[in-house]
């Protein structure tokens, strides 16, 4: 796999809330246990696309934006990747 590959496959993600007082837990760590976020973004407002390349849930306290597409969702779910 090139570089080029190993970094188109890689996704990023965003979370933007609107206060403190809604985060309930986080945990980062120096070895690899990892990390954990927790917290409340409310009810769903929308669900969008922005330009095409990224998936963008607004919830009325938060939003949560992941770099997947809908091309990617969908491959996702041809593949059975996606649970319900």
């Amino acid at each position: 796999m090139t570089k080029k590959n190993i970094e188109r496959n890689k996704h990023s993600f965003s979370i933007e809330m609107g206060s403190r007082g809604n985060l309930s837990h986080v945990s980062l760590t120096d070895d690899s246990e990892g990390v954990l976020l927790k917290g409340k973004l409310g009810k769903i407002v929308e669900i969008t696309y922005p330009e095409g390349l990224m998936i963008e849930i607004e919830e009325d306290i938060g939003v949560l934006r992941l770099d997947l597409n809908e091309k990617d969702i969908e491959i996702m779910s041809k593949k059975g990747m996606l649970s319900k």
